[in-house]
């Protein structure tokens, strides 16, 4: 390689290097002069969620006294910003950043919830186990949970539970209400019907429904879905069901 282009190279690295220490300095809030135009809030799953919205989120800012729009940039405290935002059980993620445009975004992502558990007391809980309070805004539609529910099993076996039923395109259809027992055990309140299914135990519930969906379709199908109170699982290899 020639000398000149050695040069042209170390010049070019040279240069993108400054321009970034330079990005770093301008964009990071610490040495910028500017003065904040906006602040642009997105909540960025608000088509299928509801929990946190723009006003939410502008409500907790002020609550704090977070002085935003026209301050310089340098005085904004982002982490903290953005640590408050966190601090909203229903908030899953969010990011907090200056844009070149000198404009405070602020991206923020819900937690979904996967059911409802109601009883002594009533919450969410999410598709990662976290406990999530009722909203007086709106109602989401998940399956219910009554029963003897502590938050610990509530989180841990029963939340894998109803993650392999809402990922099962049949049982997601069909349950609507899950009852707990005192001894751990699982009564399922179907959509379609008037029976309840005897799950029994949390173990093997897969093998459980399969057998299930298989007798539904060949068994109830067929004779009709009126005539029994109870189908019941809990029984090895067997679909045990009782008539009205």
């Amino acid at each position: 390689m020639k000398t000149w282009q050695k040069i042209s190279i170390i010049a070019l690295i040279a240069g993108l290097l400054g321009f970034l220490i330079f990005a770093v300095i301008r964009f990071s809030g610490k040495d910028d002069e500017r003065v904040c135009n906006n602040v642009v809030i997105t909540v960025k799953d608000n088509a299928q969620l509801h929990f946190i919205t723009q006003d939410n989120v502008k409500k907790m800012l002020t609550k704090d006294k977070f002085k935003l729009k026209g301050e310089k940039i340098n005085s904004i405290k982002i982490s903290e910003i953005q640590k408050l935002i966190l601090s909203n059980p229903a908030v899953r993620k969010a990011d907090c950043y200056i844009t070149p445009s000198a404009d405070l975004k602020i991206d923020v992502w819900q937690r979904e919830p996967l059911f409802r558990v109601s009883g002594t007391e009533n919450y969410y809980v999410d598709t990662e186990g976290k406990i999530l309070p009722l909203s007086d805004d709106f109602v989401v539609y998940v399956p219910i949970v009554t029963g003897n529910v502590s938050k610990e099993f509530a989180k841990g076996e029963l939340m894998k539970f109803i993650l392999f039923i809402k990922n099962n395109e049949f049982w997601n259809a069909q349950i609507e209400q899950i009852d707990v027992m005192p001894t751990h055990e699982i009564v399922l309140i179907p959509r379609v019907g008037n029976h309840e299914i005897e799950l029994g135990k949390l173990e093997n519930y897969e093998s459980k429904l399969n057998k299930l969906q298989t007798f539904y379709l060949e068994g109830l199908n067929k004779i009709g879905w009126g005539d029994y109170k109870t189908i019941s699982l809990k029984y090895k290899d067997q679909v045990v069901c009782t008539k009205r």
